[in-house]
């Protein structure tokens, strides 16, 4: 009987706090070979029946340490389908993008589970949304790659390793100083950065779990330099802003520097939607 490819996903997991100066995404050590000790993002194999959502949010949580509650959103990206990738057989991967934020407060009895490994409290917002593009787009020519899903699924008791960044070894990067990862990786961060880069102001659920329900105009212009590499025009920027529907300009000023005039405040109006 002919093989089937197995399916798995791999997770970009961005977070973008009020004091951070760039967004990031989590990177972790693998436990199991293939690749055991290299940084890869966090994947696992699809499980039958099982929705996207809710294995990139397992992905995330298993791999990273991070509670679903401050999981603010997730959604898919791209799928990479060459079927050579992965050293153990024919794998497809679907690349997942998740916004983390701020979990809820433990109660008494979970303070003491309450470690942070992977110090996801960085983050704001809510909902998600969700853009699909098929892996056999070969005029993009990334489009055929594909993540570590299977290569995330690791093995029994497959957690991460622990380093000096926390139990499961979780580094934040910044999409502009990406170290070496495993298996596509590295290909697939920077896909994902083309595909967030244009999802920015368009898909409202993903501009809102990253950005916020209130940001200073400064911030606008840090998170578009970021998924973009490039920085953008300002006018430009206020342009696109006032186009987006439910986003006000509020008529607040914040002093986010010591020099210069205060920035532009901007507030999102009603609730965002969920995963879907």
């Amino acid at each position: 009987m002919e093989q089937q490819s197995a399916v798995s996903l791999d997770v970009v997991a961005l977070r973008f706090g009020a004091d951070d100066t760039t967004v990031t995404f989590a990177v972790a050590p693998r436990q199991w070979d293939p690749f055991a000790g290299e940084l890869a993002l966090p994947g696992v194999l699809l499980g039958r029946g099982e929705r996207l959502a809710a294995a990139a949010r397992r992905a995330v949580h298993g791999k990273l340490g991070v509670p679903d509650d401050a999981i603010l959103a997730v959604g898919q990206l791209v799928t990479f389908d060459e079927p050579n990738r992965d050293p153990r057989g024919p794998t497809l991967s679907i690349a997942m993008w998740a916004v983390l934020g701020h979990p809820a407060a433990p109660t008494d009895a979970e303070q003491s589970r309450t470690d942070d490994p992977a110090g996801f409290e960085q983050s704001d917002g809510g909902g998600s949304g969700i853009v699909e593009r098929a892996g056999g787009d070969s005029s993009a020519g990334a489009e055929q790659t594909s993540g570590d899903g299977s290569g995330g699924a690791e093995g029994p008791g497959d957690s991460g390793t622990g380093s000096a960044a926390g139990p499961f070894g979780v580094r934040w990067v910044p999409f502009d100083d990406v170290p070496p990862l495993a298996f596509d990786h590295t290909m697939i961060v920077e896909v994902a950065r083309e595909r967030l880069a244009e999802m920015l102001w368009k898909d409202l659920a993903f501009t809102r779990a990253l950005i916020g329900e209130h940001f200073p105009a400064t911030r606008a212009v840090t998170l578009a330099t970021a998924l973009s590499g490039t920085r953008p025009d300002p006018g430009n920027l206020n342009r696109t802003l006032a186009a987006i529907p439910g986003l006000t300009r509020t008529g607040e000023r914040l002093r986010t520097k010591a020099t210069g005039r205060p920035a532009a405040v901007w507030s999102f109006t009603g609730a965002s939607s969920g995963e879907r």
